[in-house]
């Protein structure tokens, strides 16, 4: 059997003391205050800074005339996707400015890692392994049963198939104690990345983990709609992709799918924040679904790089989108966001939309079990908007607002 020895994770080098959320800000500021700067330069301007706001952390020394900083054993900031990180650079990405600007957190910083990452498969020298999505997959597989850094090493083959059932390797593979120490420091390491990501939870010190969101630990497998699937994710490097869907060809039913695009050249936090929110999977497949459905009304859906997901014109009246995909742990944040998204881009924008306009919130699933009783009224009656969601290739919502609906043919 072979064993995880060679999976590294995504903080190979024990640099995880740097990776506190609060301090991982701190850092992102410092880089932000210096976009030039490059951590290989020993005169660069971020080391008294570094010093100076978070001093106990030793961030350079000098061994023998030898210029050693920190980050030569790894970039945190890099490692999550939230520096450039090519050649020394500390340039923020779309990741990095939506982090700093309180857009996303740590958590959701580490579900984009662990469900990005990749690295070499350093042993058989044949392919790219996805250790994160492996992991994932085996504790959705036992979902009422504890795993042990042991399991991981002795029972999980580090090429399992994504979805073969695990149940005889569980039991026949060694059960041991003795993991040798640097495997058992990575595998914990990367079962606390999980853990900080609330994919999975410890219930022993150190010794045992157990599935928490089996949402989160879908997605990071790469599990489509959150169905089973025997195939392995679709992976990119450890970098988060920001490439604004705007700038994609779509064809849908032989036609081509048209845009209204604002300037993406800004550097607003607010905007690259938007840039990264459709770089998510499941955002750009609700987003691609209601695109879809306008277009088959034989309707122009217009798409926003700057604000706004979709909007459309029928029967006289506006139709403006905020389209959002949740997790049980941040619906109640996501609602909220799109609500003063949706308000914020009507005020600012008007004069492009019609005297009447309608506005949407649209998730990627249906949330109903998850909402407290009084969410409902609060956006359909307060705010005066709809809350909806994208079912089998259709909008859906409560039963009593489905008249909110009427207007969308299929």
């Amino acid at each position: 059997m072979m064993t995880g020895l060679y999976w590294t994770g995504l903080d190979s080098a024990g640099t995880e003391h740097l990776w506190d959320e609060e301090e991982l800000r701190i850092g992102a500021e410092i880089f932000n205050r210096f976009p030039l700067a490059n951590h290989r330069d020993p005169n660069s301007p971020i080391y008294p800074a570094l010093e100076s706001s978070l001093p106990h952390h030793t961030w350079r020394e000098d061994n023998g005339g030898e210029f050693r900083p920190i980050f030569r054993r790894a970039n945190p900031w890099a490692k999550l996707g939230l520096v450039n990180g090519e050649a020394g650079s500390l340039d923020l990405t779309p990741l990095g400015r939506a982090f700093l600007a309180y857009q996303v957190n740590i958590s959701e910083v580490l579900e984009i890692a662990c469900s990005n990452y990749v690295e070499q498969d350093r042993y058989m020298q044949r392919e790219l392994l996805c250790p994160y999505a492996i992991m994932a997959d085996a504790f959705l597989q036992r979902l009422n049963s504890p795993l042990s850094v042991a399991d991981f090493y002795f029972c999980i083959n580090p090429y399992h198939n994504l979805g073969t059932d695990l149940s005889y390797a569980m039991t026949h593979g060694v059960s041991s104690s003795n993991v040798p120490p640097t495997a058992k420091r990575r595998i914990r390491s990367m079962l606390h990345h999980l853990v900080i990501a609330g994919a999975i939870r410890e219930i022993t010190t150190n010794t045992e983990w157990v599935a928490r969101d089996t949402s989160i630990l879908e997605r990071i497998v790469g599990l489509p709609n959150s169905q089973a699937t025997t195939q392995a994710p679709t992976q990119v490097t450890s970098s988060t992709s920001t490439t604004p869907r705007a700038n994609r060809v779509y064809q849908l039913a032989d036609e081509p799918r048209r845009f209204r695009i604002a300037a993406a050249t800004s550097t607003d936090p607010e905007q690259k924040a938007r840039l990264l929110e459709r770089a998510n999977e499941l955002h750009a497949n609700t987003v691609e679904a209601l695109a879809k459905i306008i277009l088959n009304m034989s309707e122009t859906p217009y798409e926003s790089t700057k604000s706004y997901d979709l909007y459309t014109e029928t029967q006289g009246i506006g139709r403006l989108f905020e389209i959002k995909s949740w997790t049980q742990a941040n619906l109640s944040s996501q609602l909220k966001k799109a609500i003063s998204q949706l308000e914020e881009y009507y005020f600012r924008q008007k004069s492009d939309f019609l005297a009447k306009t309608e506005r949407y919130i649209v998730l990627d699933r249906n949330p109903q079990g998850y909402l407290e009783d009084w969410i409902e009224e609060y956006i359909f009656d307060y705010h005066r908007m709809v809350l909806c969601w994208i079912e089998e290739g259709t909008v859906q919502t409560f039963p009593s607002r489905q008249t909110h609906l009427d207007w969308i043919s299929y």
